[in-house]
C-alpha cells in the first residue's frame, strides 16, 4: 500500500539545536520538554514510518526533505492483523502538515493526522494506541517502587517495579496519573510514545501557611546505670546485652557486670545472656538498677564453664525446661485470646463462664 506525507513550515522554531541534550533518537528540548528527532540522515520511508509509529513528534529536517511528497510503500504478510491495519489506513490521509523549524536543517512540529469520515464516524487508526515505558524517581533521583500509574477516566493501570520502571498502554492525548504515598500526584498528557522519566515531589505538611518539618527529639531522657549478676552464685555477668525496646539502642555489660544506657520514664529495657532467662525492667524515677538473671534450663548446653567437672541429673533440667516452655505457650495463647486473635474452645468457654461468676467485676 502506498502511504505519503507532505511537510511544510508555516512558522519556524527558534530553539538552538546545539544547546539541546543529546539522546538516542535525537536531542531533548528543555523549552517544550520533548524529544526532537534527527531526520537529516533518514530516508523518506523512515520519516513516514516514524510519524506512523510515534504520532506527534518534533523533528530536525534538511530543506530538501520539505515541501514535497514523502512516500512509504508497505509490504506486509497476509494475515488478519495486517489486513485490518491496511483496511484502516485506507480511510486515513496525510494532509499537509504544519511544522515549526529553524534555519537549515530545521526543527519541525507535526500536527496529528487528518481523518476521513467512514459511515458518518471518524476512522480510528490502531497506531494511536501503543505501550509506553518509563521510570519514576524522587527529587534525589532515586527510583520509587510500587507507584500507581493509570489513565484518567480508564480502568487501565499498572504499578512500578522495584527499580521504578513501568509499562502501560496509552492513547495519544490521554492523561497519565502517577500517585505514590508521601509524594505529590503528577499528571502527564501523552503527546508521543517516547520513554518517560518522571520525578515526583515529596509531600510537605503545611500548618497556618508555615512548612513544618517533623523532628524526633529525645525528651526527658536520662542516663540509666546498673549492675547485672547471676542469681545462682551472685557473681557479675559480663557481656550481657541490654536493649532499650523503644529506641532499639543496645549496649553490653562490662567485666564487672556494670552498664549504662539512655532511657526515659516508661521505657522497657531487655537483658539477654546465653544460658540465662531474658528479663525486662520498666524505667521509673530511679536511675540505678540491679538485675539478677536466672539460669535457663533449656539452654544449659549453650555455654561451657571452665574448671572441675560436676554432674547433675538431666531429668531435673528437662523437667524445668518443659515447664518453662509450657508456661510460655500458655501465656502466648492467653494473649491471643485477649486480643481476639484466637477463639476459646468449648471447654474453655464453659470454664471461663463458671469462674467468671466469682471474678470481681472491674
Amino acid at each position: 500500500m502506498r502511504t505519503s506525507l507532505n511537510i511544510n513550515i508555516p512558522e519556524p522554531c527558534h530553539e538552538d539545536w546545539s544547546k539541546m541534550t543529546l539522546q538516542q533518537k535525537g536531542r531533548h528540548c528543555t523549552s517544550c520538554e520533548k524529544t526532537v528527532f534527527d531526520f537529516t540522515t533518514k530516508t523518506d520511508e523512515q520519516i513516514v514510518k516514524t510519524f506512523l509509529d510515534e504520532g506527534k513528534v518534533c523533528g530536525r529536517f534538511k530543506s530538501t526533505q520539505l515541501n514535497r511528497e514523502l512516500v512509504l510503500t508497505r509490504k506486509e504478510k497476509n494475515n488478519y492483523l495486517s489486513y485490518v491495519a491496511s483496511t484502516l489506513f485506507a480511510f486515513l490521509s496525510f494532509g499537509t502538515q504544519d511544522v515549526e523549524a529553524q534555519g537549515k536543517p530545521r526543527i519541525v512540529k507535526v500536527d496529528s493526522l487528518q481523518y476521513q469520515m467512514v459511515n458518518g464516524k471518524i476512522g480510528t487508526s490502531i497506531l494511536n494506541t501503543k505501550p509506553i515505558s518509563g521510570t519514576v524517581f524522587n527529587s534525589e533521583k532515586f527510583p520509587i517502587p510500587n507507584v500507581e500509574i493509570f489513565i484518567n477516566n480508564s480502568a487501565n493501570s499498572t504499578t512500578s517495579d522495584s527499580s521504578g520502571n513501568f509499562t502501560i498502554k496509552v492513547e495519544l492525548g490521554s492523561v497519565l496519573i502517577i500517585k505514590a504515598s508521601s509524594y505529590e500526584t503528577a499528571e502527564i498528557t501523552i503527546n508521543d510514545f517516547g520513554k518517560r522519566q518522571i520525578y515526583l515531589k515529596t509531600n510537605s505538611i503545611v500548618i497556618s501557611n508555615k512548612q513544618v518539618q517533623t523532628e524526633t527529639k529525645n525528651i526527658n531522657e536520662k542516663l540509666i546505670k546498673g549492675n547485672i549478676i547471676a542469681k545462682s552464685d551472685g557473681l557479675p555477668l559480663p557481656g550481657v546485652t541490654i536493649v532499650n525496646l523503644r529506641t532499639k539502642v543496645e549496649t553490653y555489660s562490662d567485666f564487672d557486670g556494670n552498664f549504662s544506657l539512655k532511657a526515659k520514664t516508661g521505657d522497657s529495657l531487655k537483658y539477654k545472656f546465653y544460658g540465662m532467662l531474658n528479663v525486662e525492667s520498666i524505667i521509673d524515677n530511679e536511675s540505678i538498677y540491679n538485675i539478677e538473671l536466672s539460669e535457663n534450663p533449656c539452654e544449659r548446653d549453650a555455654y561451657i564453664v571452665a574448671g572441675t567437672a560436676t554432674y547433675s541429673s538431666d531429668y531435673i533440667y528437662k523437667r524445668k525446661c518443659k515447664q518453662l516452655k509450657k508456661q510460655a505457650r500458655r501465656t502466648e495463647k492467653q494473649e491471643k485470646i485477649k486480643n481476639g486473635e484466637l477463639e476459646r474452645t468449648q471447654i474453655g468457654k464453659l470454664l471461663y463462664n463458671m469462674t467468671n461468676i466469682f471474678r470481681r467485676k472491674e
